[in-house]
């Protein structure tokens, strides 16, 4: 009874941590899991850390469980049908290769509700369609991006709780500071062109709040200015070292193409395993 009480004990408090995401560690993984809203993984995250794995195991288990959620949520991929999954690979996974049999499983999970997306499917979902996830998470991407960006010889991100998302085309572009090319023949099918790349990955970057409501919808050479007097961001850095004379359509699918290929980087996939 004492030793059960014991084990009680020390996942509860493993678990008190993991819900406040001060876990040592993985603080970055659980304000991740917590923004994705994916409770789910709580029942994996307790057995590995109550269970007796080995340190560098345990690390590669997270980070192989970080790609599958994120893909997952980048690719639209509901949670609903991997609680059951989680469930089944606790009962045939070992502390002695806990990451290994993690790997093994997400692969081996081929249906569209358990799937773990490769780099084709990420690359396409960002590039050819809206960023359709809620503002929070759009965020969490972003930030993820920035810190990837950053060497080892530029200062900390710091507190990022200030940030919020901004679009570089306005959500409102109908002002007259955003209009269509006068060359445009079909208006209807533009502007529908148009409102698919606002959301787009390659249209948003980060910034501070008071400086997201100066930007506001004005005109992309203003913007320029404002970001490059303003914002110490990586994101906004590599944005204004040779930006396009236009912000468009093609500016904002160029950008997504990078973007992609930084995402994929940072949350790597069933190959690089």
């Amino acid at each position: 009874i004492e030793e059960v009480v014991a084990g009680v004990k020390k996942a509860g408090r493993i678990y008190s941590h993991m819900e406040a995401t001060i876990y040592p560690g993985i603080e970055t993984f659980l304000k991740r899991i917590k923004t994705m809203e994916l409770g789910v993984t709580m029942p994996l995250l307790l057995w590995l850390y109550t269970a007796e794995v080995i340190e560098e195991r345990r690390m590669q288990f997270v980070q192989v469980l970080e790609s599958y959620l994120v893909r997952r949520m980048l690719c639209g991929f509901g949670s609903m049908s991997i609680s059951n999954f989680f469930l089944e690979i606790l009962r045939k996974t070992e502390p002695d290769n806990a990451d290994t049999l993690l790997i093994h499983n997400f692969r081996q999970a081929m249906s569209d509700g358990r799937v773990w997306p490769n780099d084709r499917m990420v690359h396409e979902k960002l590039v050819d369609n809206s960023m359709h996830c809620t503002v929070a998470r759009q965020k969490m991407v972003m930030e993820a991006v920035e810190m990837h960006m950053r060497s080892d010889m530029a200062e900390p991100l710091g507190n990022t709780s200030q940030l919020t998302v901004e679009h570089i085309l306005p959500q409102k572009w109908k002002e007259k500071t955003w209009p269509l090319p006068p060359a445009v023949e079909d208006k209807e099918k533009a502007t529908e062109y148009r409102n698919k790349a606002v959301k787009a990955i390659g249209n948003l970057t980060l910034t501070s709040g008071k400086l997201n409501a100066s930007l506001s919808n004005g005109p992309w050479k203003e913007k320029q200015g404002t970001l490059d007097k303003h914002s110490s961001l990586f994101l906004n850095k590599v944005l204004l070292k040779n930006p396009p004379a236009v912000w468009d359509e093609a500016a904002i699918w160029k950008r997504s193409q990078r973007l992609a290929e930084l995402v994929i980087e940072i949350w790597p996939g069933p190959d690089k395993f």
